[in-house]
């Protein structure tokens, strides 16, 4: 088995999950949950900072709070250049906030890149909803690479 670079397969990666030391990073430890775009040369195209953190105290689990070890990014890209359209770029939790994929699509996003790993009840409950023709306002789908692991416990 081979890996596939950029450069060697001709293609671009949106890829979720970095994180980068905050401008805090000093003296708290925080982080930013980013998503980088790499074009097919391998150089970074863009690098979006997750805005919405997820925070949840579901009945029988865990309390999450991302808020605790994350700063939230303050603004959002405009819709990258492609080979396959105008890519927005936004990361896992950003999902559940309409406004912000209506006003991608606005600024011309033909594709929107949400790379995920929520947790099993709160995946399930997201990607099922959002995942219908029209829950974003408009026609269209969208495309799950992970088929239904939701990433966390």
């Amino acid at each position: 088995m081979s890996l596939c670079v950029p450069r060697d397969c001709d293609v671009w990666l949106s890829l979720g999950g970095f994180h980068e030391r905050g401008h805090d990073w000093d003296s708290t430890g925080r982080i930013y949950n980013c998503h980088l775009l790499l074009d097919n040369a391998g150089s970074l195209v863009a690098l979006y900072r997750k805005l919405h953190l997820f925070d949840a105290a579901l009945p029988g689990q865990p309390a999450l709070s991302e808020s605790s070890f994350t700063n939230p990014g303050q603004e959002l890209l405009p819709p990258i250049d492609t080979p396959v359209g105008k890519v927005g770029l936004a990361v896992c939790y950003d999902l559940r906030f309409p406004e912000l994929a209506q006003a991608l699509r606005g600024a011309g996003a033909q594709i929107l890149t949400f790379p995920s790993a929520f947790t099993v009840p709160t995946g399930a409950a997201h990607w099922e909803v959002r995942g219908h023709p029209g829950a974003w306002g408009h026609p269209g789908g969208l495309g799950d690479t992970v088929g239904g692991g939701w990433g966390h416990p």
